[in-house]
């Protein structure tokens, strides 16, 4: 490969990287209606690309010190929560049964326990060495800031809707909670509908890994943990159906 090929093919790689990266980071959490639900998944904010009940979304907490007295924590505002509106890329090109927001359509967010290994809890932690092993993050609080009932917003002129509250980790003592992977848990709801589905934060923080790239791939090793187990696969459960129905069928067989 000649200098000149290498330098531009080295230029491309470059900027696909970067766009990647700017990407990624432009994916929020989607809010829309689905009749008397709630719809929700994933948005790729810059291409407007939908995600139809995406449960599992990632975070990079950066270190920041409230000042004198006040202590310090780990706080980020993405994901964000979105709905495309008129100016916005996507817009109008909703998933199947999904309608749009209305102008004036509050969204809520509620902080949510949730389970891994039978234990229940609010947040739950992994220190990034080794294979992922997920445990309760005891003296470590999990927050997401938002206004009375968890308001985080009213959408616009037709629909449009962009709110980032801060997702917060923060100690009783005002001390830098342990770097690390955190995985914590919320719903999200318009209105008065029917809340989403239990949707899943994993977080990484500074001072866990050297360099972004490495803390991605901890994040990622972090949100394969999730997906295969703390949400059942759809697989799974479908096996479990048809292993009930036809463990009925055969009591039924023997009854005759």
């Amino acid at each position: 490969m000649n200098r000149s090929l290498f330098f531009c093919t080295l230029a491309a790689l470059t900027i696909t990287s970067a766009n990647a990266i700017a990407q990624e980071e432009h994916f929020d959490v989607f809010v829309g209606i689905s009749g008397s639900d709630t719809a929700y998944g994933g948005i790729d904010v810059d291409e407007g690309d939908i995600t139809p009940d995406e449960r599992i979304f990632e975070a990079e907490l950066e270190e920041l010190d409230l000042g004198p007295g006040l202590g310090m924590i780990f706080t980020g505002d993405e994901p964000g929560f979105n709905h495309p509106g008129p100016a916005d890329a996507g817009f109008g090109m909703l998933p199947p049964g999904v309608t749009a927001l209305a102008e004036f359509d509050e969204v809520f967010v509620n902080k949510l326990p949730l389970t891994i290994d039978g234990t229940t809890a609010d947040l739950f932690f992994w220190d990034g060495t080794g294979t992922p092993s997920f445990s309760e993050a005891t003296g470590t609080l999990f927050d997401i800031v938002a206004g009375t009932g968890g308001s985080i917003g009213d959408a616009g002129l037709g629909g449009d809707f962009d709110d980032h509250p801060e997702f917060e980790l923060s100690t009783p003592s005002g001390s830098l909670p342990t770097p690390g992977i955190y995985i914590g848990s919320f719903d999200v709801r318009v209105n008065s509908l029917s809340a989403s589905d239990q949707l899943f934060l994993v977080m990484g923080t500074d001072g866990l890994a050297p360099t972004d790239e490495e803390l991605e791939e901890l994040i990622e090793m972090g949100v394969d943990f999730v997906a295969t187990n703390v949400i059942p696969e759809p697989s799974a459960i479908v096996l479990l159906a048809i292993a009930g129905v036809g463990l009925l069928n055969g009591r039924g067989t023997r009854r005759s």
